[in-house]
């Protein structure tokens, strides 16, 4: 993602073993918990590589190989972009990055009739917030005796005010739609499912 011919050679072997690529979901990420006085130059440099660099190279390769045609993208951006949090002082920014990206793309594809959306994805179990949950475990006392699925669960019941996770299905449906014929009409538009963590 931080490398464009790698970016444009995925694009070539997506287009030799699938057709013509019309749709672009960019869902690549990177992110750890860590006390912002600690963080470093490497990651913050890393974490931008990843999540925005990847973003934007990936958005400009598809409208080149669009060419005046139409065509969808959905970048994912994250819920940490609109709630400053401190453990994540270069995750939450290169997301909010992702959303001010995707605005300029809608611009930019508007005219040839290419959509740009960004979705917040909320509070999912994967493997970023596993290794969160174990670096906790090893660094903070106040879990000591607790395991991973429980930290995580602790934060879904301080943060969601339905009081459930995400799952990946949650995420992969609002993509689809975004993507579909159903969502034409929309562009430059960044959408929460988070069960209501930030509600806009």
């Amino acid at each position: 993602m931080r490398d464009r011919e790698s970016v444009r050679a995925a694009f070539t072997t997506a287009e030799e073993r699938l057709g013509e690529v019309t749709a672009l979901a960019n869902v690549a990420g990177i992110g750890l918990f860590v006390p912002f006085p600690e963080l470093t130059d490497e990651q913050w440099d890393r974490t931008f590589a990843v999540n925005t660099r990847g973003t934007f190279l990936s958005c400009q390769e598809f409208l080149r190989r669009r060419a005046g045609r139409p065509g969808a993208i959905v970048n994912v951006a994250s819920i940490a972009a609109r709630l400053g949090m401190d453990m994540l002082a270069d995750y939450g920014p290169s997301k909010a990055a992702v959303i001010e990206l995707t605005h300029a793309v809608a611009r930019a594809g508007a005219v040839t009739g290419v959509r740009a959306n960004a979705v917040m994805p909320g509070l999912i179990w994967t493997d970023m917030w596993r290794k969160t949950s174990e670096w906790l475990l090893e660094s903070d006392p106040a879990y000591a005796g607790s395991t991973p699925e429980k930290i995580f669960a602790g934060f879904v019941d301080a943060l969601v005010p339905m009081k459930r996770p995400q799952t990946t299905d949650d995420i992969a449906a609002i993509v689809s739609f975004l993507m579909s014929e159903q969502a034409v009409n929309i562009t430059g538009q960044t959408i929460a499912v988070d069960g209501g963590v930030v509600m806009t």
